[in-house]
């Protein structure tokens, strides 16, 4: 017998991403459409106006309407809503209130991710009760050992749930569960699976001990903060398989062909214990390694050794600094320019580059302090792994020059890396949100919000060949 969907979301997104016409017709989807992104000539005098003219343009509308003019109103309509919730044709997880008067709307416009005239009632997740039968303890790529509880299979929102995470201990003491214990768990926003607290009852139960070493090597464990860490960075299986992960990912070192799969065999079976292990290994070890053939290894040999010459930004992000991602690699990059004077850098140095605060900072400090740290850096230089430093570029006079520009929808000629790189090139400041401070917002095929909301803001939009045409 078919399988039923566990739930309207995943039945949504798998028929609109299958690439069987046939299967997509078959689950009848059907559609609300609330909002108009642009329209030219006189402008809508109320939201109520505006969705009265998508209904007599034969836009399916939902008939749902309320209008309010006082805050018992509304929670009247709230209340209404969460008792006739079950009663629907399809799902909602809540209500949105909103003005009404397009013209106040536009005088209290957006916030960098939000708009300040409209607001989502979200309502209390479902909730199911099932028992807590253990707690997996797991290390991560920093060493951080968090625990993640395994429940007894359950039915919640359409999905069948059997973990969910426990933060850290103060977590655990805090909503007092224990192994054994029946719990309340819900999905926030129907999504994440949380435990709430435990069901008062007579089971045997057994209190959530953390360990005090590390599951994966034995190395006793550093409690810091809140958080639990296995500080072995030289051969904790996990940490360095992640390790190796991040390193080889494509906006890293970008060494194609490594998966966590290969990734562990290569722990297994040839002890690659560190990153510079990689620039080691020869043709003889690979084609010994089961399933790996000449091809495969001649590929892999051939990214490895084509990946020596990073861009610095790069191989700073490779390294996998706590709380260093790719715009703070590429701000360290540009700001110094090379390898050695990064990894000497000051505190008052440190916290001048933009958006790095004193936690970051000490981050960078504690990691390039680290014997070990140095000794891998060294072991990567002489290996042949040289960082380059980011090229002077005299950027020519143009229109993106200091220009806040966002990007939305799949561009024809660029990926979202490369137009990134692009945007660079030209001086121009890339950014992931659209406000009223943003210049321009440049739009390919399957623009979302964005574009509404630069549309609304009147921020000026381009597509892909105005933006060519402009910097010719």
């Amino acid at each position: 017998a078919e399988v039923p969907l566990k739930n309207t979301r995943n039945g949504a997104a798998g028929a609109l991403r299958n690439l069987n016409p046939a299967e997509t017709r078959r689950r009848h989807l059907d559609v609300f459409f609330y909002d108009i992104g642009y329209k030219e000539g006189e402008p809508f005098a109320s939201y109520r106006e505006m969705i009265d003219f998508i209904h007599e343009m034969d836009f399916p509308t939902d008939h749902y309407f309320k209008e309010a003019s006082s805050w018992e109103e509304i929670e009247a309509i709230i209340e209404e809503n969460i008792q006739s919730r079950a009663e629907l044709d399809f799902d909602i997880d809540g209500i949105v209130i909103a003005l009404d008067d397009m013209r106040t709307r536009e005088l209290l416009g957006y916030t960098v991710k939000f708009p300040r005239w409209g607001i989502a009632y979200k309502f209390e997740a479902e909730e199911a009760i099932t028992r807590l039968l253990e707690v997996e303890w797991n290390v991560g790529r920093s060493g951080r050992v968090a625990p993640t509880a395994v429940l007894e299979p359950v039915e919640l929102a359409g999905a069948t749930v059997s973990r969910a995470t426990l933060n850290n201990m103060d977590d655990i003491r805090r909503k007092g569960v224990a192994i054994g214990s029946d719990v309340y768990i819900r999905r926030r926003n129907d999504v994440i699976p949380e435990i709430m607290g435990p069901v008062e009852n007579d089971n045997e139960i057994v209190e959530i001990t953390p360990p005090t070493h590390c599951p994966s090597c034995g190395t006793p464990l550093t409690l810091i903060g809140a958080h639990y860490f296995c500080e072995n960075t030289l051969s904790c299986k996990p940490q360095l398989i992640k390790s190796i992960v991040h390193f080889t990912s494509r906006d890293a070192m970008n060494i194609e062909g490594i998966s966590e799969k290969t990734a562990e065999q290569l722990f297994e079976e040839l002890d690659l214990k560190k990153v510079s292990d990689l620039y080691r290994l020869t043709y003889d070890e690979l084609v010994a390694l089961p399933k790996v053939k000449d091809k495969k290894a001649t590929n892999m040999l051939t990214a490895i050794e084509g990946s020596k010459t990073p861009k610095l930004e790069n191989f700073i992000y490779a390294m996998g600094i706590q709380n260093v991602g790719e715009k703070t690699s590429r701000d360290l990059a540009s700001e110094y320019k090379i390898l050695d004077r990064i990894r000497k850098l000051s505190y008052e140095e440190l916290i001048n580059i933009p958006d790095v605060g004193d936690i970051v900072a000490n981050n960078i400090l504690d990691f390039f302090a680290a014997p070990d740290v140095n000794d891998e850096i060294d072991a990567l230089l002489e290996l042949g792994v040289t960082p380059q430093e980011p090229e002077e570029v005299k950027v020519q006079k143009n229109p993106f020059m200091d220009k806040t520009v966002v990007v939305t929808g799949s561009l024809e000629g660029y990926s979202r890396k490369s137009i990134e790189e692009k945007l660079l090139e030209l001086g121009a400041i890339p950014q992931k949100s659209v406000s009223k401070k943003t210049d321009f917002v440049l739009y390919g095929e399957k623009a979302g919000s964005k574009l509404t909301k630069a549309r609304e803001l009147e921020v000026e939009t381009i597509d892909e060949e105005e933006f060519e045409e402009m910097i010719q």
